[in-house]
């Protein structure tokens, strides 16, 4: 077996010599363009998670550079003037080239063969390595290989908005140190580490509009320096800046969609990059190494089609994750101006869990008197905005009340509406409805939204949809809602809602969107423009005149009065996933030319319209909430800018709350999923025009309500799914965080099971705080 490396970082090294060293006769060869005494950059980080891998990998190698490692527990926040430390976190930095070295040596003592200073002629790699069996592709960010063969590695490329530079400093940096620089140009940020003896790294970070600020030059590296260390002055103590091709950049967000072509594989950031803010590409690049070598090792002789799979399906899902977790990482970095009017536990909080990869409760484990500080801090803050005082209680944030308008929520937790499809034909509520509803409100959550309720026949999704246009849909609304009232202290709310193009489908258990199979029990539709949802396959809607327009007004503003007599606490207009109100926003479906198409203050103008009409119909003393698509995740959608005039403009005109989701506008979507997915949509809209928000998608846990709260990323937080298979999620959370809810949190009913549920949930927290106690030190120390 014969295998050429181009590219001698840590990854394509690291893969070699652990290859060699499980196939000592294979003959493996290294190619780098640079010599091998040539560095770019400073140092690197690794977990010690990380450390455990090498370790147990190659104990060589561990051993070799082992003492050359700086350690630190600690994460410091130096923010405006002030100093927060985090400890628990276990993290290590290097030299990167003092990493090289050891790589090198390992590899040449194996038998590898490395070739400096060679470059490779892209446009004849299979002539020049015929011989090879299979070439690795680890020629780093700016990959010709990956660039050669785009169209068969398919890379997505995105160049990001911040600039950013690499240098180093002789200041002994002890920890882990971000220091934040208010300037007059806007923030600056420097992530600080040691990494040697004498040597720290020191990235520093801004805007585009801060660098143009600054008269920053992208390769005048001394200048930069020169200007970077007056303004860093404080921070350095008097030490100097280190430039070592300290160009500015931006940073390139690359992911290849496939990772391997013929008998090239890709590896490190030739394949997929992650920004710096949550550690190193080196990490990366060295774990898929090991992942590529092991694949290697067990089928290479046999397949390397079947290697290549292999290393496929053992790193793709978690190559995704930590991109993904470094790209909110970066987002965050690219506007922490909208933070930089919290006091400094809540900038900390902020920065610490800006990934989402860390919560409330992480934070717990990991340093108990840094949590502590940030609760005394939250319930300090919120005592001076609201006048609701849990200075001594101290119940968690999602524990707190909240008002909206007049109504007085007792937590922060929320049902979403989800559709149960499960209405008679004519519209009208269930036996289903009643136990479904009923049941969940004991739950303990604050708010509880019912599905989407359509205010006309021809509104509906499916034909098991619930409706509010006869007398009957209102006394069986009116019986849940007296239900819930009499028996719990669960408030609720209707969201009323036109289907418009995604109207006349299917359930959802069926196939879902796509029309009802028999033609007459169809329905015409309606939206802004005359686009069917399924090209070929959905009916095609009329786009709406202004005869449509006023008979959906006055059926919203009907269903209105009717929700308001049957005694809902709060109702909702959605204006989200694509359905008619949401089609009017998106550019995507809104190809009108006349007064309600075109700019975002056209577009948004019929919604506004309905919206009002609703308004005027609800009492004064009642909350209105709107739900939007922040995000249409597809190009040409929906933009930033568009949601936060969206948000002003329902605020202005009534709204006590966006409820901000994201999709559904297009079938050929592309939404990035993961944990609280689309949290940022919420934050921004929070952060930006200040409006209030709930956030919703893909939250699954108490505590990651508790960090949404804690870094001011919504205001209320919507559980979706988690409250189908157990509306006693709000009651759980209470008992695991040994809250004591106040008289009537627990219906009289289900009292006699409150104290065995508390000393359960308290038994398994006690559990998980002991083993965190007797964890062992990290052996790298």
């Amino acid at each position: 077996m014969k295998i050429s490396v181009i590219g001698g970082g840590p990854g394509g090294l690291y893969f070699a010599l652990l290859t060699k060293k499980a196939k000592p006769d294979w003959d493996i060869e290294v190619f780098e363009q640079n010599q091998c005494d040539d560095t770019f950059g400073f140092g690197v980080v690794f977990s010690d998670d990380t450390l455990d891998e090498f370790l147990s990998r190659d104990e060589e190698s561990y051993e070799l550079i082992r003492d050359e490692f700086a350690y630190w527990d600690d994460i410091i926040i130096r923010y405006k003037g002030e100093e927060v430390r985090c400890g628990g976190n276990g993290f290590a930095g290097c030299s990167r080239l003092n990493l090289l070295k050891v790589l090198q040596k390992r590899c040449t003592d194996l038998g590898v063969k490395i070739t400096y200073g060679k470059r490779i002629d892209v446009e004849n790699l299979e002539n020049d390595f015929a011989s090879s069996d299979m070439i690795l592709a680890s020629d780093g960010i700016g990959s010709s290989i990956r660039e050669h063969y785009k169209e068969f590695f398919n890379p997505t490329i995105s160049v990001k908005s911040n600039r950013f530079t690499w240098m180093g400093s002789s200041r002994k940096v002890d920890d882990f140190t971000y220091f934040f620089k208010d300037t007059e140009h806007g923030p600056i940020c420097a992530h600080t580490y040691q990494y040697e003896e004498g040597t720290s790294t020191w990235v520093f970070e801004m805007s585009d509009a801060c660098w143009q600020g600054w008269e920053f030059e992208e390769f005048d590296e001394q200048g930069s320096a020169d200007k970077l260390q007056k303004i860093f002055a404080e921070e350095l103590e008097g030490h100097d800046l280190i430039i070592n091709r300290s160009m500015w950049r931006q940073f390139p967000r690359i992911y290849c969609n496939n990772w391997y072509h013929k008998n090239i594989a890709i590896l490190g950031d030739a394949k997929a990059s992650a920004h710096f803010s949550i550690g190193s590409g080196t990490k990366l690049a060295m774990e898929c190494a090991i992942a590529l070598s092991d694949a290697m090792v067990k089928h290479g002789e046999s397949s390397i089609q079947k290697s290549f799979e292999t290393y496929v399906e053992e790193r793709e899902t978690p190559v995704q994750i930590l991109q993904h977790n470094a790209d909110v990482s970066m987002a965050w970095f690219e506007h922490m101006d909208r933070s930089w009017d919290m006091d400094l536990m809540q900038f900390a909080a902020v920065v610490m869990c800006r990934s989402k990869s860390v919560t409330y409760d992480n934070l717990i484990l990991r340093d108990p008197k840094f949590a502590e500080a940030l609760d005394t801090a939250w319930y300090e803050r919120y005592y001076q905005e609201s006048g609701y005082d849990y200075r001594e209680s101290r119940p968690t944030p999602m524990f707190t009340k909240y008002k909206l308008g007049e109504m007085e929520l007792r937590n922060r937790v929320v049902m979403s509406p989800m559709a149960q499809y499960s209405a008679d034909e004519n519209g009208n509520l269930t036996d289903w409805h009643l136990v479904h509803y009923g049941g969940a409100a004991r739950g303990g959550m604050a708010l509880m939204y019912v599905e989407m309720t359509c205010p006309s026949p021809e509104a509906r999704i499916t034909r098991g949809c619930p409706g509010l246009w006869t007398d009957e849909h209102e006394a069986g609304w009116k019986r849940i809602v007296d239900f819930v009232h009499e028996n719990t202290e669960t408030k609720i709310c209707i969201q009323l809602g036109h289907a418009g193009r995604k109207g006349s489908t299917q359930l959802g258990w069926q196939e879902m969107d796509y029309p009802i199979e028999r033609a007459d029990h169809n329905w015409p539709l309606l939206s802004a423009s005359s686009i069917p949802y399924f090209e070929g396959t959905s009916q095609t809607p009329k786009a709406m005149d202004h005869e449509d327009m006023e008979k959906v007004v006055s059926d919203f503003r009907a269903a209105t009065v009717r929700a308001d007599r049957a005694g809902f606490d709060m109702i909702e207009l959605h204006a989200a996933h694509g359905y008619l109100i949401a089609s009017f926003l998106s550019p995507l479906t809104n190809t009108r030319t006349d007064e309600y198409g075109g700019s975002i203050e056209n577009r948004v103008r019929f919604p506004l319209e309905v919206f009002s009409a609703m308004r005027a119909a609800w009492p004064k003393e009642k909350p209105m909430s709107v739900r939007i698509s922040a995000c249409d995740w597809k190009e040409g959608g929906i933009s930033e800018e568009d949601t936060f005039y969206i948000a002003n403009a329902f605020r202005d005109a009534g709204a006590d709350l966006i409820d901000v989701s994201a999709g559904q506008t297009v079938p050929d979507q592309k939404p990035v999923y993961g944990r609280m997915f689309q949290l940022g949509f919420a934050e921004a809209i929070r952060n930006v025009p200040r409006v209030a928000t709930m956030a919703v998608g893909a939250i699954t846990e108490p505590a990651q309500v508790n960090t949404i709260l804690h870094t001011r990323r919504a205001d209320l937080v919507a559980i979706g799914r988690p409250h189908l298979w157990n509306p006693f999620f709000t009651r759980d959370a209470a008992a695991w965080y040994g809250v004591e809810l106040e008289e009537g949190d627990w219906e009289k009913q289900y009292l006699a099971g409150k104290a065995q549920a508390y000393s359960l949930k308290q038994k398994a927290r006690e559990q998980q705080l002991e083993w965190q106690q007797k964890a062992k030190p990290s052996r790298h120390q």
